[in-house]
């Protein structure tokens, strides 16, 4: 099958389908829980620092996927056929140029408006980069690996309103990580016989479906639990997030525990939850420090739901 170039329009068709718009919300939402605090603390900053900062944290994650999918193509053929890359509609060589030109502008843009955020996202990008080796050689590197990126993003964030990441709460980045890396280990998962297949150690592969599940427990507990401390601060809606959050990582975990499969669609309403807690737990925190936000996190949380539920792949996440 021929691959679309990028002076075509088909290309950019599949290429937001290989970015999986419904996790643009992850690193929207991770950033702006750092933006969060941060206007919070620094109430005076201009508003239009947040406007300008937005489009690119959303983004990230969708130009960072993409990037690491160029990656593993040999696991994905067999996990993830369906996808652009995977059926030979995007060329890896093009995808891994727009994915890199999108992350170095939406770095730009960070940058411009902190300079510490160059340091971050070099960091960011040197760790995408090489997440794919780690997660095939080390069994253990997979979910930490991928979720120290991620929890860049608020530091990031609190950065476009601070003048440095000093006073960003620890507890909360914490939360980022840990509640990103279980959305990780349980994703590995659905493509158990695929890793596999293709000579990745991870988790998984080498320990089995019970011990993921046993350690998501872990991983769930943690992430919900780091959030305790800013309770007595948070008001209803954040209190109303949180809950919702430890429902769904409950549910994800439960049912996980019960389904014991390597079948890649048995695993999905768990990993889903794992996603929705996260989203769930930036939120809490945002709602805690900017309560009058609380119309714009339906919002992005009922689009979000939206997008995942249109998904090209259902059988994906």
């Amino acid at each position: 099958m021929q691959a679309y170039h990028p002076y075509q329009l088909n290309f950019w068709r599949y290429y937001l389908i290989q970015m999986r718009p419904y996790l643009l919300f992850v690193s929207g939402a991770a950033g702006l829980m750092g933006m969060a605090i941060g206007f919070e603390r620094y109430p005076d900053v201009s508003p239009l620092r947040l406007l300008l900062a937005f489009p690119p944290f959303f983004l990230a994650y969708g130009f960072g996927q993409a990037l690491t999918d160029c990656f593993q193509t040999d696991t994905d053929q067999i996990s993830a056929p369906e996808r652009p890359l995977s059926k030979g509609l995007l060329g890896r060589k093009a995808v891994m140029s727009i994915s890199l030109t999108g992350l170095a502008l939406s770095a730009g843009v960070l940058i411009w408006l902190h300079p510490l955020n160059l340091l971050l996202g070099l960091l960011s990008v040197a760790g995408l980069a090489t997440y794919t080796y780690i997660k095939r050689r080390f069994w253990w590197g997979g979910p930490p690996y991928n979720a120290w990126i991620v929890t860049l993003l608020p530091a990031m964030g609190y950065c476009i309103a601070a003048p440095g990441i000093a006073g960003l709460p620890l507890p909360l980045l914490a939360m980022t990580f840990i509640s990103y890396a279980n959305f990780v280990l349980m994703g590995y998962l659905k493509d158990i016989p695929a890793d596999a297949a293709t000579g990745y150690r991870t988790f998984p592969v080498v320990f089995g479906w019970r011990a993921t599940v046993r350690t998501g427990h872990l991983l769930a507990s943690g992430a919900v639990g780091a959030f305790v401390p800013f309770l007595s601060k948070a008001g209803t809606a954040a209190w109303a997030t949180w809950l919702l959050a430890c429902a769904f990582a409950l549910a994800g975990q439960w049912h996980a525990s019960r389904v014991k499969s390597e079948d890649q669609a048995a695993s999905l309403f768990g990993i889903t939850c794992t996603v929705r807690t996260f989203l769930l737990l930036q939120w809490a925190a945002i709602l805690a420090f900017q309560p009058g936000w609380v119309l714009t996190g339906i919002l992005y949380y009922s689009l979000f739901e939206a997008v995942l539920y249109f998904r090209y792949e259902h059988n994906q996440v």
